[in-house]
């Protein structure tokens, strides 16, 4: 286990013209929702190393978050963790 005393840093993706597409996404569902998928892409940069069921690799670094939403939806979060100057 990694002794850490503070979480990995998380930002969103943000595109050339400065949009967050994935804040965007966020702000527009229901309140349950949103606190449900925060909670879950949390647990990522405060209990890193983490796997299943949270968190699943999808290769190249490339990790997907998903979260049994309330509104019975199914939400999915890709994450990527960014070393030096190249994506990990």
């Amino acid at each position: 286990m990694i002794d850490r005393l503070e979480p990995i840093p998380l930002v969103f993706w943000r595109s050339d013209s400065g949009r967050e597409p994935v804040r965007d996404w966020l702000n527009e569902l229901p309140r349950e929702d949103k606190r449900t998928i925060g909670l879950d892409i949390a647990r990522v940069p405060f209990g890193w190393p983490i796997g299943l069921p949270v968190c699943r690799p999808m290769g190249k670094g490339l990790r997907e978050v998903r979260s049994s939403l309330p509104s019975r939806r199914e939400a999915q979060v890709c994450s990527a963790f960014k070393t030096g100057r190249w994506w990990r």
